[in-house]
């Protein structure tokens, strides 16, 4: 009887490791399943892009907008002063923007994914 018991209880979590295979499969969408990845970390991606595409294209921004102004050329636009003036208020603006953006786009493309189930 006893090994009869210890067949019911393999057979059992064999069964619980077939449903749960077959959830995570159901489940599987290109990359990592929608569930895996949440809102903050679209949030902190979004945040970080901001952040980094600010402090690398700042300068240049800063370059064309003294050539607008009325700066002769480039070297005279770079000598005019520093190249990152004002990049505090253009990355509180910027990164949380982006963190926003970020988030509102994965999540419609989630209800949209699930609303159309051979889109993906």
């Amino acid at each position: 009887i006893s090994a009869l018991e210890q067949a019911r209880s393999k057979l059992k979590s064999v069964k619980k490791s077939l449903r749960t295979k077959q959830f995570e499969r159901d489940n599987y969408r290109k990359g990592a399943s929608a569930a895996m990845i949440a809102t903050s970390s679209h949030s902190l991606a979004g945040f970080s892009a901001g952040a980094m595409s600010t402090i690398v294209l700042h300068p240049i921004d800063t370059i064309k907008t003294r050539l607008q102004k009325g700066a002769a050329n480039i070297s005279e636009a770079i000598s005019e002063g520093s190249l990152y003036n004002g990049i505090i208020s253009n990355l509180l603006k910027e990164a949380p923007n982006s963190a926003i953006y970020m988030t509102v786009v994965e999540g419609i493309q989630k209800v949209f994914l699930a609303a159309l189930p051979n889109a993906s």
